[in-house]
């Protein structure tokens, strides 16, 4: 991928809500179209969860249903009877990347400090208002970059960020992603990693192309895919390294995500196919199945990738598709699809932990999230919100959510009487206002998408 187009992409997500985090709210870049609120279905209370076509009216008061559910401070009692996160370790470096976690070249190093585990500290920036401070500390204006703890000393461009991970003395007792003994394969496969990028991303982001520009990439990203497959038939691990996950993968990983995802709905080609790709296939499972801090917390989930590909195809003019495909349609039909089939599933399904994530992230940034539901649309304007006159409406519904997540191993469902119209609505606007990586792991939006479900469903009842 070019510095160019890096730059295009990363400033079209620049725009994303943090509604789930304690800054300040701004747009979302999730411009897909959905229409209303959350009403019941005509098929009948259990049978899903449909779009309604307005709003849902507000009740006039609330006294008996606000009372069902837990206060947040009772909540955050619960949250103290249950297993703490662990206690933070002084970190060695704040990592300054965008406040999506979509960048590409960020999440190259956001990886590998998770699974390192060097502990730092995060600055998340708006890339479209980067502060002057930051602009001092790194004259490209560029993310991702990192600032050392003890010394100041700041360095950035990914690769580079990389490298210093490997080599300076500081980080020498953690694991190393650059083993000595394949260091000559590895540099090899580094060289490669840019024009691999470049060759498979140009057939999703570029503009929209005359037959022979199309036909040119086309080709590039078969020959990209082919060299892939055989650079990773020649390890003996799921990686492109025998001794497994390494550098490599931190490099190629942020293009080969998104594009599982977005190819399909483009030109048609399914990227995760076992039996043109075998050994591509088996790389992906084996970053879901072994590199935990990567599948619980960086990658973005099929809903996001799905709903955010609108808004770069437009921003890119490249929103003609490969074989009849009409890939604006396809990723809005694959994002509400996704979303109702989350909103469907029951809370239980998931695990303690990102249960358990998913209530943290309410009880911290419940007030955020109200406002983002209630206030104006910047974006996603298609989304029927809530007005200031919902504001309890909102909180309540947030509040029988986390207590449906607490309590989805009981059979208490105290906390679902009288479920309003209203409620519901919020709930579908906060389930498609949710984006991964930026507001969670992917484990934990996904249970939380749930739990949002479970209470708007109970107003079907």
């Amino acid at each position: 991928m070019t510095a160019k187009l890096a730059v295009l992409v990363l400033s079209a997500m620049a725009s994303c809500a943090h509604a789930f985090c304690p800054a300040p709210l701004a747009p979302t870049a999730l411009g897909f179209a959905v229409r209303s609120g959350l009403a019941c279905s005509q098929r009948g209370p259990r049978q899903g969860i449909a779009i309604a076509t307005r709003r849902a009216a507000s009740t006039p008061t609330m006294t008996a249903a606000a009372a069902a559910a837990p206060s947040w401070e009772q909540i955050k009692d619960l949250l103290g009877s249950q297993p703490a996160s662990p206690a933070p370790v002084a970190p060695m470096l704040t990592l300054y990347r965008d406040n999506n976690g979509w960048c590409p070249f960020c999440e190259r190093v956001w990886v590998a400090l998770l699974v390192k585990g060097i502990p730092f500290d995060e600055r998340t920036l708006s890339l479209q208002k980067k502060p002057a401070w930051y602009l001092e500390k790194v004259p490209t204006g560029l993310v991702p970059s990192i600032e050392f703890v003890e010394s100041g000393e700041v360095v950035w461009e990914s690769k580079d960020i990389l490298m210093r991970l490997e080599n300076d003395p500081r980080f020498s007792s953690y694991p190393s992603l650059l083993p000595v003994a394949e260091l000559t394969r590895a540099t090899m496969l580094l060289d490669e990693c840019d024009l691999l990028t470049k060759s498979i991303a140009g057939i999703l982001y570029g503009s929209n192309a005359t037959s022979a520009e199309l036909a040119a990439k086309m080709q590039g990203f078969e020959d990209a895919m082919t060299k892939m497959e055989k650079l990773l038939s020649e390890s003996s691990s799921p990686f492109f390294l025998d001794s497994g996950f390494s550098m490599v993968d931190c490099m190629l990983v942020p293009i080969l995500e998104r594009l599982a995802v977005q190819l399909p709905l483009k030109t048609g080609i399914v990227l995760r196919d076992s039996q043109r790709w075998p050994h591509v296939e088996g790389w992906f499972v084996g970053m879901e199945t072994q590199i935990a801090p990567y599948r619980d917390r960086v990658k973005g989930d099929v809903y996001s990738w799905s709903a955010s590909f609108v808004t770069i195809l437009e921003m890119f003019k490249s929103t003609e598709g490969v074989g009849g495909n009409d890939p604006i349609l396809n990723a809005r039909t694959q994002a509400n699809s996704v979303l109702e089939k989350q909103l469907s599933t029951a809370p239980a399904t998931f695990d303690a932990s990102s249960r358990l994530e998913a209530v943290r992230k309410l009880v911290s940034n419940h007030a955020a999230i109200v406002a983002d539901a209630t206030s104006e649309a910047k974006t996603q304007k298609s989304l029927d919100r809530m007005t200031a006159d919902d504001t309890s409406h909102v909180d309540l519904a947030l509040r029988r959510t986390a207590a449906a997540l607490l309590n989805s191993h009981t059979h208490d469902v105290s906390h679902l009487q009288g479920v309003s119209h209203a409620e519901a609505q919020a709930l579908r606007i906060i389930a498609s206002r949710l984006c991964v990586p930026r507001d969670m792991g992917a484990p934990a939006a996904a249970a939380l998408r749930a739990g949002l479900g479970s209470v708007a469903l109970a107003a079907c009842k």
